[in-house]
Parts: C-alpha cells; structure tokens; sequence
C-alpha cells in the first residue's frame, strides 16, 4: 500500500513537470517590432535582434544607418531567410529598393551604391 502512494505521487510530480516544460518550449521567444525605418525581430532565448525589412519609410530614403542595438539587444544579423532543415536558421539579404544609395553600417563602415 505504502508503494502504491509513492508511486501516485512520483506519477503525479512527473506529469507536473512534463506539463510545465511544454508549457515552457510553446512560449515564443521572437517578438517582432518596428522603428521608422527598419522591422526587427528580437530573440529574447538568444539576446539578439535581426533586421528582417524596411518599413514603408524606410523603402524611401536615399541613406540608411543601421543600428547597433534595438531594445537593449545588440542587432546581430541583417536581412533573414526561411529556416532551412539541414542549415538551421539561415540568413540572408535584406531586400532593397531601388532608392537606397548609401548604407551606414554598425561598424561604421560606409557602402554606396550605384
């Protein structure tokens, strides 16, 4: 009888835990957010944020500064492609306009084109 009782509850701390950690993995760890020029997906698991597009706004200036940082996160990655399953998260360009004649990078670095 005494092992029954050990047994139940072990059986009943185990479902707790189970329940809490799928809990825990379906929480979202990207949020998406937006300046006036650039939308940023930020990663709270991995403390970064990615540039994923312009706004509307930012299709439209001659000059883009990137930043190097968005809500207390540093801005690691520019542009972001779909994941893919043998690469994990890939990374690509970030899609520009026609309009955009000089960048501003976060290294200070100035890149003109055309």
């Amino acid at each position: 009888m005494h092992t029954r009782v050990k047994v139940k509850k072990m059986y009943s701390v185990f479902l707790a835990i189970s329940f809490s950690l799928g809990l825990s993995a379906c929480i979202n760890n990207i949020e998406t957010v937006s300046t006036d020029f650039f939308v940023f997906e930020l990663n709270y698991k991995a403390k970064h944020a990615t540039i994923t597009k312009l706004t509307e706004l930012g299709k439209e200036q001659e000059i883009l500064v990137f930043p190097t940082v968005i809500e207390d996160y540093p801005v690691k990655y520019i542009g972001k492609s779909p994941k893919l399953p043998l690469l994990g998260e890939g990374i690509g360009a970030l899609a520009l306009t026609d309009v955009q004649k000089k960048f501003i990078s976060p290294l200070h670095l100035v890149i003109e084109h055309g």
